[in-house]
């Protein structure tokens, strides 16, 4: 089996502050292949307008502290390596979907008390 190494300049969406949809993943046309995401030390940024946050096999364990989810409408994270979203209590009033299916070292869920719009919420793992 073969494993391909893409890094994410820890830069990369710096300035990028009116980015509001982000996908990061990888469609597996070859099953042999996989792909891990390298985030380097000091990658701590992401656009704060952002509406769509898609990033597949994310391989932090936390969000990070500045992380600003206040503007997003989905969040979708499939097979990240997070144990938990982020900490403390956000105003997510536009928030409908989240998708952390297959994130099998989550163990902690954030309080969601104010994502009142909340439609949808993905987790599970096999």
């Amino acid at each position: 089996d073969e494993i391909d190494v893409l890094r994410i300049h820890k830069e990369a969406f710096k300035e990028m502050c009116n980015l509001r949809f982000l996908k990061i993943y990888s469609k597996k046309w070859d099953q042999k292949k996989e792909v891990r995401w390298h985030l380097p030390r000091g990658f701590n940024y992401f656009p704060h307008k952002l509406r769509l946050l898609r990033f597949d096999g994310f391989p932090m364990k936390c969000m990070h502290s500045n992380f600003c989810p206040e503007n997003l409408v989905k969040l979708q994270m499939q097979g990240s390596k997070l144990k938990r979203l982020w900490k403390g209590v956000h105003l997510l009033r536009g928030l409908k979907s989240i998708d952390l299916r297959g994130s099998r070292s989550l163990k902690e869920i954030p309080d969601l008390s104010m994502a009142t719009n909340l439609l949808s919420f993905f987790f599970w793992f096999s």
